[in-house]
């Protein structure tokens, strides 16, 4: 954050460049731009000392870069109209066709019928010459014409090849002559152009005062102690000044003086003679009314005068202000946001949250339309202070308008319920990762919601958790897997109705299996939620049936005295008193040698990963 110390310190001259650049150190930045001797950077410099008003060095960088069309316009904007003619007047420089516009500016008419007749545009040119005045130019581009046009058809006609060309070449020039006299005599008559002359002067714009530091002073120092020097030397004089030897020491008189002369009072010798009398008027005793009261001691003091600090844009404003990475994400400062997140949240895959750091910008930001042809106006737009807010030297702080509020999360929350109980496992998943990125950016006022923010990022993810479960025994052809991951699905914390469904599904599963003695545990469950009837009878007749067949015929790693969780990446019980991991964001269990990997569940946090916590919340200043 401070280029303009880093600069004096590092030995690249391309990070030095760069530095010099974003701290607006131009002089520095020319510097090493001239022994880079890159092309880029001399363009970048052009660009930068545009804004600053430096015209002398947009001038040399676009003469180092030889972009002398770009040279030919900023000479054309400052009014150098002699330098301007000089680059003009190069057709290596410069194409036809800016070297005739540049004229035109400039208007210069013989310049204008010089480039035209280059280019072989001479009914153009013999206009241009006949417009200003110009009758014996006009005269010779007739000629040149004639000539032109005979050689033209020598050439198309393939008579170049014959021996009596310039015959051929006289008989074509006489026969356009006629042609050419009645389309002349045909065109308008038109007076000379009066061309109003405009000046201004090359000069960069006033500049602010730089910074004065430390560094600025050790590179100045140098050349004060000259400066210095040489003002010691001229007071002390040389050998050929006047010296001590002319003046009279030690009450010594002059030989010369006349002793009978009145001696001179003591003050400052007229050096013209006399007394100041007659009509010079009293001066030496007068005094001025008025001037009594006015204290000579007090005053503005240093007479520099130093224009303001440039003032921070609210973008800047917010990201100063606030800890909360979504009004990070909504000044644009993405490169803050992510540390923020991560640091808080631990995630590390920030892909899926493109789309709602794109929104949330354009939440805060606005585009304005100023003018035709001209780029429209960024306008940062922010929400009313708060006196809960955080401060900045005791006032409320400028914060964003963020678009991420906990009012819609509980109606995001039942059509994710919804998803779930059609059995569209795919949108629900969705539809809880939505919810919880939400949970990320929300900004509230009052520490008591955290708790209620907390809860939907909980439901969140033991939802995810289950119904991938769900998706997965879909799809393997492993009858154990499939029986685990039934029984597993059962101990989801869902909401009443899902939790009868699982059951419902773990007892059908494991009694097509022939898992009579899990299946009767898994009816006996379901009645204790009290099921529609056709359920329950359907429920006590798998009991009474395992009373009798009371065997598993597969063995499965699943014990349901022992209370467990389960990793979410091994899809394994991790039973009381087994070592685990969570997740850094979302908290969901896994076991220790997963750690590092991108949580399954939430898809951007990671597991293990050090966090502080979520921040919803202001922090006071």
């Amino acid at each position: 954050n401070f280029p303009e110390v880093a600069m004096h310190f590092v030995k690249d001259n391309h990070i030095r460049f760069n530095l010099a650049i974003e701290c607006g150190n131009l002089q520095i930045a020319k510097e090493t731009a001239t022994q880079l001797n890159d092309p880029e950077c001399w363009r970048m410099l052009a660009s930068i000392a545009m804004k600053h008003g430096n015209v002398a060095m947009v001038e040399l960088a676009h003469i180092r870069t030889q972009e002398y069309d770009k040279l030919a316009f900023l000479y054309l904007m400052t009014g150098n109209r002699e330098k301007l003619a000089a680059l003009i007047a190069d057709p290596n420089k410069v194409d036809s066709n800016t070297r005739f516009q540049m004229a035109m500016f400039l208007g210069d008419v013989p310049t204008q019928i010089k480039i035209l007749e280059d280019t072989n545009q001479f009914g153009l040119a013999h206009a241009l010459a006949s417009s200003n005045g110009l009758d014996e130019k006009a005269e010779e581009l007739v000629d040149g014409a004639k000539k032109h046009l005979a050689k033209s058809v020598i050439i198309a006609t393939n008579k170049d090849e014959e021996e009596n060309v310039e015959e051929i070449q006289a008989e074509l020039e006489e026969q356009f002559s006629a042609e050419l006299q009645t389309a002349i005599d045909a065109q308008p008559k038109n007076a000379p152009l009066d061309l109003i002359e405009c000046r201004c002067d090359m000069e960069n714009w006033p500049l602010l005062p730089p910074e004065r530091n430390i560094f600025t002073m050790l590179e100045n120092k140098d050349q004060n102690k000259a400066m210095q020097y040489e003002e010691d030397e001229d007071e002390t004089g040389g050998a050929g000044w006047p010296g001590d030897d002319d003046i009279s020491l030690d009450g010594d008189e002059d030989e010369n003086a006349d002793p009978e002369a009145p001696a001179e009072e003591e003050g400052v010798d007229d050096p013209f003679g006399g007394d100041g009398g007659g009509g010079w008027g009293d001066g030496s005793d007068s005094e001025l009314s008025g001037l009594d009261e006015i204290d000579i001691n007090t005053g503005s003091g240093s007479s520099d005068f130093y224009f303001p600090n440039t003032g921070q844009s609210y973008a800047k404003q917010w990201v100063h202000a606030s800890n909360l990475p979504v009004d990070h994400v909504a000044a644009g400062s993405f490169e803050s946001a992510m540390p923020l997140l991560k640091r808080q949240c631990a995630i590390v895959e920030f892909t899926p949250l493109q789309p709602y750091f794109i929104n949330i910008w354009m939440s805060a930001n606005a585009s304005l339309p100023v003018a035709p042809l001209l780029p429209s106006h960024l306008v940062q737009i922010n929400r009313p202070p708060t006196s809960d807010g955080p401060t900045v030297r005791g006032r409320p702080a400028h914060l964003p308008a963020i678009c991420c509020s906990m009012a819609p999360l509980a109606d995001k929350l039942k059509v994710a319920y919804k998803a779930t109980t059609d059995g569209q496992f795919g949108e629900a998943i969705k539809h809880f990762r939505d919810i919880m990125f939400r949970c990320i950016f929300v900004v509230l006022s009052d520490k008591k919601d955290v708790t209620q923010l907390k809860e939907y990022l909980s439901i969140a993810r033991e939802y995810i958790a289950a119904v991938r479960m769900e998706e997965i025994k879909k799809e393997t052809k492993d009858a154990t897997k499939q029986l685990e991951l039934a029984a597993y699905f059962t101990h989801a914390n869902l909401q009443p109705a899902h939790t009868q469904r699982t059951l419902i599904a773990a007892m059908t599963t494991f009694y097509k299996n022939k898992n009579y003695k899990s299946a009767a545990s898994f009816a006996k469950r379901l009645l204790e939620r009290d099921p529609p009837t056709k359920t329950s009878q359907q429920a006590k007749k798998v009991i009474g049936f395992a009373e009798t067949n009371n065997t598993d015929a597969t063995k499965i790693d699943y014990d349901e005295r022992n209370p467990f969780v389960v990793c979410a990446q091994s899809l394994k019980p991790i039973y009381r008193g087994q070592d685990q991991i969570r997740c850094g964001f979302c908290f969901q269990p896994f076991k220790p040698e997963f750690q590092g990997i991108v949580c399954p569940v939430c898809s951007i946090g990671q597991v293990g990963g050090d966090a502080t916590g979520m921040q919803n919340v202001y922090s006071k200043n």
